[in-house]
């Protein structure tokens, strides 16, 4: 679990305000907007941005539509405020913890996946 200086967090995490990795084991990254979250919680939760990609209870979704693989993370509270959620285009997704670069192939269609992916 997270250390006790992010005990506030997950408590927020919880009412549904950010969306944050409860655990530093199993992280993934989704393929269309890059949040991080456990394997787990895309399981248990779906991805907070991509509804669409359906992964809530789907753990085969799960792995199809979320990579292991991925680079830096940035970890994004205030959105609106925030220079570097511009730079990312990070702007308009639920606060949290995102990868700098995913890798992988997303198979399934996602709207952001073109415009997340043209800036890399």
């Amino acid at each position: 679990a997270l250390g006790s200086c992010c005990a506030g967090w997950r408590t927020m995490a919880d009412e549904g305000s950010y969306s944050i990795p409860s655990d530093f084991k199993k992280l993934r990254a989704c393929l269309c907007c890059k949040l991080i979250k456990t394997e787990t919680q895309f399981n248990q939760q779906g991805c907070d941005n991509c509804p669409s990609l359906n992964m809530r209870g789907h753990k085969d979704t799960v792995l199809e539509c979320s990579s292991q693989n991925f680079t830096g993370l940035v970890a994004q509270m205030s959105m609106a405020e925030s220079w570097v959620a511009r730079r990312e285009g990070l702007v308009q997704k639920v606060p949290g913890v995102y990868a700098m670069q995913v890798l992988g192939d997303l198979d399934s269609e996602c709207p952001d996946h073109a415009t997340m992916h043209d800036s890399d």
